[in-house]
């Protein structure tokens, strides 16, 4: 039996966000006797205990930090680090998880003949001559997480590659822990919201981005109207190392409403917390495709977000759950009344969001099309490839 195909993850990051999270699901679910995944850390962090866990051996070595903060010199530096790391591996694949991921080691896979991906997990903000050159060694494959992050690449790639083929393959929610059912009485006695309701949860890094600010002056809204109402905020400050979650804090106090808002900072008993939960709320002002909202739905519960690229993807509006205009915080906080007033209509909604999971966002589903495109770059010839147009 031949050896299996190798291949190189990397990673932008070693916390436990949104994109590692779908990896860690994929090494569960990727044929072994097939393709062997490593993984390749910035640096030393939670990431190395789940990896463990998952029997997936890996490699730190910070090809990041010289990408956003130093000189092409420092470049050529990780990359010959790098190399040195990796060059008794024989990597087949190198699957890297952002344009600034690809970067540095592109470098090296190009001389060792890998095959190369570039994997996009959000918009593209600016199409300039710097993501020109993450792109100076080309990929063989780019693949987006949502069609909206897809098309905001499009330009960049039939303008400069058309030879690489953009493919979209959409996030996925692990539909046996994500799932409907009770929490454990445990959790609510936990989190002190036996007798209380409705409860309303927002999963996601905290940050300006998430749009937290925006939900906890909806909050104070809502909470005029349903003084029994929770606000359950899931999730870790990783960019600011804590400081926004204390000005959000601050926030709430200075509202009136901290009583009422709970920060519960990283769980992962995330699937529980959604069961105890009623309404899934995210007031995100950009998204690649949101794994919470994709986990919510899997656990049938109704969702209300801002209308943004994305979103849109996952949510279906009167069905799944309601769009709301961007940073309309009197809509948010209506439609939360309005529907955590209609029961019946909440569980509709979760039931169809569930339907929709099942249908289109199973890891079953993500790993079977990721391992096509894996064997698709292995078997095709460069003529062949050259001749594909983006699609």
């Amino acid at each position: 039996m031949a050896n299996p195909v190798r291949v190189l993850f990397v990673h932008n990051s070693v916390l436990i966000g949104g994109g590692n999270r779908v990896l860690l699901g994929l090494f569960e679910k990727l044929n072994r006797k097939r393709f062997e995944p490593w993984s390749l850390l910035p640096v030393e962090g939670p990431m190395e205990t789940e990896l463990r866990d998952r029997e997936v051996p890996y490699i730190v070595e910070d090809v990041l930090t010289c990408v956003t903060t130093g000189s092409r010199l420092s470049q050529f530096a990780a990359a010959a680090a790098y190399a040195w790391k990796t060059s008794n591996k024989r990597f087949r694949i190198l699957h890297a998880q952002s344009p600034l991921s690809y970067r540095v080691p592109s470098l090296v896979s190009k001389l060792s003949c890998a095959k190369r991906i570039c994997h996009l997990h959000f918009p593209a903000e600016k199409l300039d001559g710097e993501l020109g050159y993450t792109f100076r060694v080309e990929p063989h494959f780019v693949i987006a997480c949502s069609e909206s992050v897809a098309q905001s690449y499009r330009p960049l790639l039939e303008a400069s590659y058309p030879r690489v083929p953009l493919r979209v393959l959409v996030n996925f929610a692990d539909t046996k822990r994500f799932s409907p059912g009770p929490p454990p009485p445990a959790l609510i006695g936990e989190l002190g919201i036996g007798g209380k309701g409705p409860i309303i949860t927002l999963c996601g890094q905290v940050s300006v981005r998430k749009g937290h600010a925006d939900l906890l002056k909806a909050a104070r809204l809502v909470l005029a109207k349903l003084p029994s109402a929770v606000f359950l905020i899931v999730g870790e400050d990783i960019l600011l190392r804590g400081e926004y979650e204390r000005r959000m804090k601050s926030m709430a106090e200075e509202l009136g409403i901290a009583a009422s808002v709970k920060f519960l900072g990283f769980r992962s008993d995330v699937h529980d917390v959604l069961r105890a939960t009623d309404l899934v709320v995210l007031p995100s002002y950009a998204e690649g495709m949101p794994l919470s909202l994709i986990e919510a739905s899997a656990c049938a519960k109704p969702i209300v977000a801002y209308n943004i690229p994305g979103v849109d993807e996952v949510i279906e509006d009167g069905r799944t759950g309601r769009w709301v205009p961007v940073g309309d915080v009197d809509a948010l906080a209506r439609v939360i009344c309005e529907l955590t007033a209609a029961p019946e209509l909440l569980k509709a909604m979760g039931t169809q969001g569930r339907r929709r999971v099942e249908e289109q966002f199973t890891l079953e589903a993500y790993t079977q099309r990721l391992e096509q495109m894996y064997e698709e770059i292995l078997t095709a010839r460069p003529a062949t490839r050259a001749a594909q147009a983006p699609s």
